[in-house]
This record gives C-alpha cells, sequence and structure tokens, in this order.
C-alpha cells in the first residue's frame, strides 16, 4: 500500500502548516531544549550531561534547578529531593521512586569510570544512525525507563548537548500522540504490526516533506513534537506558546503538579536564558502571566482560528 499527498485530509492541513512555521521560529517546540542549550554554553560536558538526565528524572524546571543545588554533580538523591514536583510524564517516579532511578544511573556511572558520557556513548561507531539506536538501548538499562523516556532523552542530548546521533523516525511502535495526529490527516491504523508501523512511517514522511515543500524544515525529532503539540491544539489542550507558558509555571510555582511549590528566585541564570532565546511576546514573566492560559487552550477548538501569543491570527 502506498501514500502519496493525495490522500492527505485537507480540514487541517493549512492551519498545520501555519502552524508548523510558527513553532519552527518562535522557540515553543521543545522550548526547553533552547534554554538548557544556552545554559550549556557555561558548563562542561559532564556538568551539561547531568543537567539533562536529572531534568528526564524529573520532567520538571522547577524541581531540576532545586535538585541541582542538592547534587550539583552525579550522586545518589538525598531524601530532601526525592518527592520535588514531576510532571505527568513522569508519574511513576512520585513518591520517592525517582532515587531507583538515578541510582541504577549512579551504578553504570562508576562502572565507566565516573563518567556519564563514557556510559552514553558505550557501542558507538561513526554511524550516528546506528548510534541513535544503540543509545536507546542503553537508556533502557536505567531503572524506570520506557520507551518515551528513552526517546526524550535522546531529543534532549541531540538537541541541547550536541550527542553524535541522529534520529532515524518518529519512533511510531508503541507511540500515542503522534499517531493521533497523524490520524487527522490520513486513515487511522490500528496496531504495531511492521506493516502498521511501515505505514505509519510513511504517513509521517509525507508530511515532512509537505512541510519542506513549505520552506519548514524540521528533522524527526522536531516533527513527532509538533504532531504531539498540533493534536493538541486540535483537541482543546493547546495553543501557541504553551510549552514556554508551562515551563514558567514550573519557574514560578504556579504549576507543579503536587502541592509543594518550587519557585525559583529572580537571579537564577535560567531567566537570563529565557530572555535570550525567546521572544518578549512569549515571556510571561515580563507581561503578568505566571504560566498557561486556560482559556487560550480551548480557542481554536472553539473557534477554528489560530493565534500568537499576542493575540495575532496567524
Amino acid at each position: 500500500m502506498m501514500l502519496d499527498l493525495l490522500a492527505l485530509k485537507q480540514d487541517y492541513v493549512k492551519d498545520f502548516l501555519k502552524f508548523g512555521a510558527i513553532q519552527t521560529s518562535n522557540g515553543d517546540l521543545d522550548a526547553e531544549y533552547h534554554v538548557f542549550k544556552y545554559l550549556y554554553q557555561s558548563l562542561d560536558t559532564e556538568e551539561a550531561l547531568w543537567h539533562s538526565l536529572l531534568f528526564i528524572a524529573y520532567m520538571h524546571h522547577g524541581s531540576v534547578y532545586k535538585a541541582l543545588e542538592y547534587v550539583p554533580t552525579p550522586a545518589l538523591l538525598p531524601e530532601a529531593i526525592w518527592k520535588l514536583p514531576m510532571d505527568t510524564e513522569r508519574r511513576n517516579f512520585r513518591g520517592g521512586d525517582v532515587r531507583y532511578h538515578i541510582a541504577s544511573l549512579i551504578k553504570f556511572y562508576e562502572q565507566c569510570g565516573n563518567s556519564l558520557e563514557n556510559f552514553l556513548i558505550t557501542g558507538f561507531t561513526d554511524d550516528k544512525r546506528y548510534n541513535w539506536q544503540k543509545l536507546g538501548q542503553t537508556l533502557s538499562l536505567l531503572w524506570g525507563n520506557g520507551r518515551w523516556a528513552s526517546y526524550k532523552a535522546r531529543e534532549l542530548l541531540y538537541t541541547s548537548n550536541n550527542f553524535p546521533i541522529e534520529p532515524t523516525g518518529i519512533d511510531n511502535k508503541g507511540s500515542s500522540g503522534p499517531r493521533q495526529c497523524l490520524g487527522l490527516f490520513f486513515p487511522e491504523i490500528q496496531g504495531n504490526t511492521p506493516t502498521a508501523i511501515a505505514l505509519l512511517d510513511q504517513q509521517a514522511d509525507i508530511l515532512k516533506d509537505l512541510l519542506l515543500t513549505h520552506g519548514i524544515h524540521v528533522n524527526y525529532l522536531e516533527l513527532e513534537t509538533m504532531l504531539c503539540n498540533f493534536h493538541n491544539v486540535v483537541m482543546g489542550n493547546g495553543y501557541i506558546g504553551i510549552v514556554i507558558d508551562a515551563n514558567l509555571g514550573q519557574l514560578t510555582g504556579a504549576y507543579s503538579g503536587t502541592r509543594e511549590k518550587i519557585v525559583i528566585p529572580p537571579e537564577h541564570p535560567v531567566w537570563q536564558a529565557r530572555r535570550e532565546v525567546f521572544a518578549n511576546r512569549y515571556l510571561g514573566e515580563l507581561h503578568g502571566w505566571e504560566g498557561m492560559d486556560r482559556e487560550r487552550k480551548v480557542f481554536y477548538r472553539r473557534t477554528g482560528i489560530l493565534i500568537d501569543r499576542d493575540d495575532r491570527v496567524l
């Protein structure tokens, strides 16, 4: 079975192209990666890797900076930071289980000469696409890591830590968000058989090529995130700038996911990083909002109109 552009359902194509254009220019596409890359300019390789892996453990901006106060270098987590706020993706670590995840990382770290880099590049070759797959296998050795965590960590290491890897696809096997968005444009495909995954990959490639024909260059990691984000917008759970706002909410304590609130002080370097990498109109800290806007989330679903964070119609 072959697919082509004629197979595209046209309902959302124009808005997806508008969305793709703005997401690739405003930094909202995995916004945290841009902030980390800025911060990592002043860190050495091991410091930056520890920052990245701690973030993947907590998936919360306030928590990673609080954790780094206690463990600035790789070490077992003290009890004081076992129960810091964690975003939904790491809900399996809530209640203190994050310590087991980090303990497994420290074990491999010590086995590799007290080097995170040595652990992560185990088995690497000169083939960056092979390294992508190999790194996924390595990350899956860590306690509590599954498909999502392995993919997310590789995204971050590729984008912010300049790791010698190259994504080979959007990892459709077992996925949810990207697959749901593909269903907005193509006939829905069920299951995880090799045939089903091949068709899903083909659908993703068609959208990637479509974006390219409109001057929107994305790699597979960016495409995967864009699909998730656009599906959220269509479903009434997203808007342009929401990731930047969500990150802000974790820094201000407006959005923690738990009763504990972490507030990152204004002198912390993360605030300067945000000012450097995001346009002024996306910075709630300069315009009086502390996190995500619930009404804005449902605006597209109610109206079918895409607006930027400053309410400009796209």
